[in-house]
């Protein structure tokens, strides 16, 4: 599992009480799914929901790509602009799937942040 650094990071995620769609909320294209995993719980319209805030860590696994495949991450931000998380160098492993640990920085804009693959 690949580890940024939380400077990296600080302009990219999530601040707050802030529902980031998992569990049930996948990312896919081709075949490939992307799941967010935060350390907390909400419930936003009667869903539960993961949630992170300033100074928190959250996984992105994903599956379903191809062995070795180079993958890009990006994340959308509040205002609408993306930023992309990798710097062409996550990749699958040989059974298709990557995870990542984000650190959460203490700058980072409020609102709902979409991450894609």
């Amino acid at each position: 599992m690949k580890v940024y650094s939380i400077w990296r990071l600080m302009m990219v995620l999530l601040l707050g009480a802030l529902a980031i769609p998992a569990g049930s909320a996948f990312a896919q294209e081709r075949g490939a799914n992307l799941v967010v995993e935060g350390l907390t719980v909400v419930t936003v319209n009667g869903e539960r929901l993961p949630a992170s805030q300033q100074r928190d860590t959250v996984v992105l696994v994903g599956s379903g790509f191809a062995a070795n495949e180079l993958v890009g991450l990006w994340v959308t931000l509040p205002d609408g602009s993306v930023i992309g998380l990798d710097d062409n160098d996550l990749r699958a492993d040989n059974g298709g799937v990557f995870g990542i640990e984000l650190g959460l920085g203490a700058g980072l804009p409020t609102g709902k942040h979409f991450f894609s693959v």
